[in-house]
């Protein structure tokens, strides 16, 4: 499992990142 996960790309990560990053400004700063 974790061979698995460091053969995940790096644009993978930086997607997932970024989805999760907008997510939590949108969940944490909606007023």
């Amino acid at each position: 499992v974790v061979l698995q996960v460091l053969v995940v790309p790096d644009w993978f990560w930086f997607i997932c990142n970024s989805h999760f990053l907008t997510w939590l400004d949108s969940t944490f700063h909606s007023d």
